[in-house]
């Protein structure tokens, strides 16, 4: 029912009916009232429409936030992957480099050893003969002594 069909509803006329200014004046007051729901109404669903939208742009919103998170924590996920990997191979690296450095320092502790042996037995070498040679010439000297008495 709209307000205008309050306004031009009409009544049968009765003998002891009500009074018609009376219900002209209270027709007239709820068509005002009616007319006044329906405009309140529709600016209800036209601020309706528009909150639904704003809602919908804020529910898109919230979806492409929490989408972004996911990527987010995914490249956060692969970062720390990654520098794991990196860390991991600097490491087996850095073992690898050491244990070469300790075996080179362990060859050249057994070069040095082995020289120092050689050594060694070349100074003993050295003196034997040159006891041998001093003892010989020591003889000689004494034989040329005696020989010359």
């Amino acid at each position: 029912m709209k307000p205008i069909d309050i306004q031009k509803k009409e009544f049968n006329k009765s003998m002891r009916g009500y009074s018609t200014s009376e219900v002209d004046v209270f027709l007239e007051q709820v068509s005002n009232a009616l007319e006044e729901v329906l405009t309140e109404n529709e600016n209800l669903n036209s601020r309706l429409k528009q909150v639904e939208g704003e809602l919908d742009k804020f529910n898109r919103i919230e979806q492409t936030l929490r989408d972004a998170l996911v990527v987010a924590q995914g490249t956060a996920e692969d970062v720390v992957r990654t520098a794991n990997q990196k860390a991991d191979h600097i490491v087996a690296a850095a073992e690898h480099k050491a244990e070469k450095i300790l075996d080179d320092a362990n060859n050249r502790i057994i070069g040095a050893r082995k020289e120092y042996e050689e050594a060694k037995k070349d100074a003993i070498l050295f003196k034997t003969r040159f006891k041998t040679l001093l003892s010989a010439q020591l003889e000689a000297v004494e034989e040329s002594l005696v020989d010359d008495e």
